[in-house]
C-alpha cells in the first residue's frame, strides 16, 4: 500500500516522532509511507536519512485560513490524485480538517490522528470543523482513552467514530542496562521512578506533575525525571 503521511508543523515533536516512527515501520512492514508536508525541514532531512518518499504539498496560502479551506480542497485534489494513494494518514487538527474535503474530493480513504484537545478547549466552535470532517469520511483516532472520550462527548460523535489507538515505539533496546543507567542516575533499587517527556512549555502542565509529588507522604521512594 501506498500510505500518505501528513503533518504541517515545522518543530519536532511528540506528534511529529510519531509520524516518523509510522513512516519506519511501515516501509519495514513492506508498504511504501508517503511523507507530505509544507516545507519542514526536519521532515525533508528524515525523508533523506531514512530513502523515504516526500512531497511538498502545494498551495499553502489557501491553507492557513479555515475560510480559504474550500479553496484549498479544490486546488490539491489533483495534487493528491497524482501521488495515487491508497490512504491518506493525517495528524492533528489542521491537516484532518483541511485534508477531509481533499480526500471527499478524491474519493480517498482519509483517517486522522488527534494528539491533543487543547485545539478544542482554546476555541469551542472548532468541534464543528471536527464534525465536519468525520461527515465526510474522515476516520478519527484518538491516542488516549480520555481524549476519545472528549471528542466523542464534545462533538456528539457516534462511537465509531473516534478509535482509541494508544501511541507506541520500538522495543526498548536499553531494557538490560536500566540498572547501570539508574545508578548513574543516582536513584535506588526500590526506587519508583516516573519520567515525563515533553517541550517545556505550560501546555504540557509539568506544573500538575511537581504538585502532585509535593503531596506524595514523606519518605515514599517515588523519584522524577522530567525531561525537555
Amino acid at each position: 500500500m501506498r500510505v500518505g503521511l501528513i503533518i504541517d508543523t515545522f518543530n519536532i515533536g511528540g506528534a511529529e516522532t510519531m509520524v516518523f516512527e509510522l513512516a519506519r515501520l511501515l516501509k519495514l512492514s513492506g508498504h511504501t509511507p508517503v511523507l507530505l508536508h509544507f516545507g519542514s525541514k526536519y521532515v525533508s532531512e528524515y525523508a533523506a536519512r531514512n530513502n523515504i518518499e516526500i512531497h511538498l504539498i502545494p498551495h499553502r496560502r489557501f491553507y492557513k485560513k479555515s475560510l480559504f479551506l474550500p479553496l484549498f480542497a479544490i486546488s490539491t485534489q489533483r495534487f493528491i490524485r497524482k501521488l495515487r494513494l491508497d490512504c491518506l494518514h493525517s495528524h492533528l487538527f489542521g491537516p484532518i480538517v483541511a485534508f477531509s474535503m481533499v480526500c471527499w474530493l478524491s474519493r480517498l480513504c482519509h483517517v486522522g490522528t488527534l494528539h491533543d484537545v487543547y485545539m478544542i478547549e482554546d476555541a469551542p466552535k472548532r468541534i464543528w470543523l471536527i464534525r465536519l470532517a468525520v461527515s465526510l469520511g474522515t476516520q478519527l483516532v484518538a491516542v488516549s482513552k480520555p481524549m476519545q472520550r472528549f471528542y466523542l462527548e464534545r462533538g456528539r460523535l457516534d462511537e465509531s467514530a473516534v478509535r482509541y489507538v494508544p501511541n507506541f515505539s520500538e522495543i526498548n533496546k536499553l531494557q538490560e542496562s536500566r540498572a547501570s543507567k539508574r545508578a548513574e542516575l543516582g536513584f535506588g533499587v526500590d526506587d519508583f521512578v516516573v519520567v515525563s517527556v515533553g517541550r517545556l512549555v505550560r501546555l504540557k502542565r509539568f506544573d500538575m506533575l511537581v504538585d502532585a509529588m509535593a503531596l506524595m507522604e514523606p519518605g515514599t521512594r517515588v523519584r522524577v525525571l522530567i525531561v525537555g
